[in-house]
This record gives C-alpha cells, sequence and structure tokens, in this order.
C-alpha cells in the first residue's frame, strides 16, 4: 500500500540556497558590466552601426529609437542609470557615435543580434585589456605598429564607402593603437598587394589618421 509523502527543507537550507543563487547572480552581472566610458563606447559602436554591415548572420536591421538603446545600456552599464533619453543622446552627440552618423536621424542602424551581445561584452572587458597589453609591450620593445584597412570593389556611395574606412581606421585606432595606418580604398580581397592602389585615389584625402596606401602614397603628397 503506497503512502503520499511530504518532504520538508529546512528554511534555514532554502535561504541558503535562494541566497547563494542571489549572489551568483550579483557575480555574473558584476562580472559583464562595461565599468568605464572607453568601454561603453567600444559596445555602442560594435553593437549599433549607421550603415549595413552586409553581415546577416551577425545583424539585422531594426528601428531604434534613442530610448531602446538606453535600456539596452541599463542591461549593461551603471552608468547612465540616472540619465534620461534626451541627457544620453547629447552624450551620444558628444561622443560622435556612429549610431548618430547617418544622414537622416531615424536610427535604423544595424543591431547585433542578442546572442553575440553578451560575447561583446565579455571581449571588450577581458580580452581587450589583456591585447593592448601585447601591444604595449612591442611597443617598447621598439617595433612599430602598423594598420590596414580596405574596402571592397562595389557598388557603394561614395559617402558610405568614406564613412565605412573611417571606421575601420578609428577601430584600428582605438584597439590595436597602431602607430600608422595604410587604406586601400577600392580593392578585393583577392587582389594581389603589390597591385594595389597602383592608381591613387583621391578618396583617401578625405580620411583621418591615414598616412597613405600600399604603394607608399601618402596623403600629404
Amino acid at each position: 500500500m503506497s503512502k503520499s509523502v511530504i518532504t520538508t527543507i529546512p528554511k534555514d537550507h532554502l535561504y541558503n540556497e535562494i541566497a547563494n543563487e542571489a549572489d551568483k547572480e550579483q557575480e555574473i552581472q558584476k562580472k559583464y558590466k562595461l565599468n568605464n566610458v572607453s568601454q561603453l563606447v567600444q559596445f555602442l559602436n560594435l553593437i549599433y552601426l549607421p550603415d549595413d554591415p552586409n553581415n546577416n548572420i551577425t545583424y539585422e536591421r531594426q528601428f531604434l529609437p534613442i530610448k531602446d538603446i538606453l535600456s539596452k545600456v541599463w542591461e549593461c552599464s551603471d552608468l547612465f542609470d540616472d540619465a534620461s533619453s534626451s541627457s544620453f543622446n547629447k552624450w551620444c552627440n558628444d561622443k560622435k557615435l556612429g549610431l548618430l552618423s547617418s544622414e537622416v536621424k531615424r536610427r535604423k542602424n544595424g543591431l547585433s543580434k542578442e546572442e553575440f551581445i553578451g560575447d561583446t561584452i565579455d571581449k571588450i572587458i577581458n580580452y581587450l585589456p589583456q591585447y593592448q597589453q601585447h601591444i604595449d609591450i612591442l611597443k617598447k620593445e621598439g617595433y612599430l605598429i602598423i594598420g590596414y584597412a580596405r574596402k571592397s570593389k562595389q557598388d557603394v556611395d561614395l559617402h558610405i564607402r568614406v564613412r565605412l574606412l573611417q571606421l575601420m581606421v578609428d577601430r584600428l585606432q582605438e584597439r590595436s593603437l597602431v602607430d600608422k595606418t595604410f587604406v586601400s580604398v577600392n580593392s578585393n580581397s583577392n587582389d594581389p598587394l603589390i597591385g594595389r592602389d597602383s592608381n591613387p585615389n583621391d578618396t583617401i584625402k578625405e580620411l583621418k589618421y591615414v598616412d597613405g596606401d600600399m604603394q607608399g602614397n601618402t596623403i600629404y603628397s
């Protein structure tokens, strides 16, 4: 003959389990919090793009008002806990963030898909400082850090081409701490390096923080 049995858990034990889970959750949240302005700027520039990156695996196009972007910031940082949408919008303008640089002020930007956001935060917090520390060591040993960016031969509006190249150059400056940057304005990945930029392109002169092209032509010559 079977009997129904009720198993009880001591209240202290139950409380300790709940408290431990809460502590673990707080630890996870703390680990993946963006703690300074530099980290937050990198995050926003990676997650919200002013132009279509043609990467449907990682990005999807959405209409995003500034309040939605601020809500995402609240999830991953405490820096703007007391900010309003208007004050956050002003801060984004002051920082010249890419998400506000589109010609129309509607934020129909590329939003990084949710599953990639946590990984992005982890890399900004944990990987990037180690990487930059390694770059600093190389510089102290006398190495010159050179960056390179290029844009493929696609039928892209010149204004967009310049903007995307500038974003690449800015990332090389911010993340890889490059000493010099060279750019191919119109070159495919399978073009031989020696043949790139055989015909000088004046578009390069519209870019900031660029030292020249693959042929050694400088923007100052």
